[in-house]
């Protein structure tokens, strides 16, 4: 089976589109999410998103979860952090809660019994621990991720809906006829993006976009930061016919690019150079 396989149409509607905006925010909002507001410093509230996405994606893969749901969760855990501390709620605690939830969404139940068993494994760091159902600890977990689910909705306010860069990933790579590498990379780009606030801040669209451009030109995942360093720059020609293609904003995925550029801790966004010098020659609006 192709392991990028997206087994339901994950297009945003028009008529939800609006719905979607209220989970997009400015920087200044992203600087300043109610942990820092209470004296955290933003690299502290931004570790514990890193650590929480990191431990869904663990959790997801151990449950054999599909990609759709585990990046539900963790869009479920950033929302979640907009609207409460990352000091006052444990991010073991939440993002477990935010696993239970999204099998519920997307269809793909698992019972309360192996989250809390997968829940405390990698909370341990340890795959071979199995606690007994009839324990404390396991009740204390059953117990907190109930607790956490019904938290979560209530700061979500039963707003569940979540949009996916994965099918415009797919359709854009066939659209431009891109070699199975490159669709590859610009999974896994997307799959990282969830480490991060990208998922916040810019539309599924856009993402995509920018995952395809620099997938293509990092060989991520496959190449050498010697080959990022050989590759051409992107030209403006190049970002218009990708956005034109992808239904994007050029100033957008150039915006995503660095984003990502950064989470790659790669130089890569000195090959923007060109298009962003196009961009900035024209007046927007």
């Amino acid at each position: 089976m192709d392991p990028h396989h997206v087994s339901h149409n994950t297009a945003t509607p028009p008529h939800a589109v609006a719905r979607f905006e209220q989970w997009r925010y400015s920087v200044h909002e992203l600087r300043h999410p109610p942990s820092v507001v209470e004296g955290a410093a933003l690299s502290e509230d931004r570790d514990v998103r890193s650590k929480a996405a990191k431990y869904i994606s663990n959790m997801g893969i151990s449950l054999r979860l599909p990609q759709l749901v585990i990046a539900t969760a963790q869009t479920f855990m950033h929302r979640f952090y907009m609207r409460q501390s990352s000091r006052r709620h444990k991010y073991h605690d939440v993002a477990a809660a935010s696993i239970y939830l999204a099998t519920k969404v997307e269809e793909t139940g698992r019972r309360l019994k192996s989250v809390v068993q997968v829940a405390h494994q990698k909370a341990a760091k340890n795959d071979l621990l199995r606690l007994d159902e009839k324990s404390k600890d396991f009740q204390n977990w059953a117990l907190t991720i109930v607790f956490y689910e019904e938290l979560l909705l209530q700061v979500l306010c039963w707003d569940l809906a979540v949009d996916f860069p994965y099918e415009k990933i797919l359709i854009l790579c066939k659209q431009i006829q891109a070699p199975q590498e490159r669709k590859d990379a610009a999974w896994a780009l997307a799959n990282d993006s969830y480490r991060t606030t990208i998922c916040l801040q810019y539309s599924p669209r856009a993402v995509a976009v920018a995952c395809v451009i620099i997938g293509g030109k990092t060989m991520y995942g496959g190449g050498s930061i010697e080959d990022t360093k050989r590759t051409p720059d992107l030209e403006e020609a190049e970002l218009n016919y990708l956005c034109a293609t992808g239904g994007a904003e050029p100033a957008e995925v150039l915006d995503v690019c660095c984003a990502l550029a950064v989470l790659l801790h790669r130089d890569v966004y000195m090959r923007l150079g060109a298009a962003q010098s196009g961009m900035a020659a024209k007046p927007h609006g």
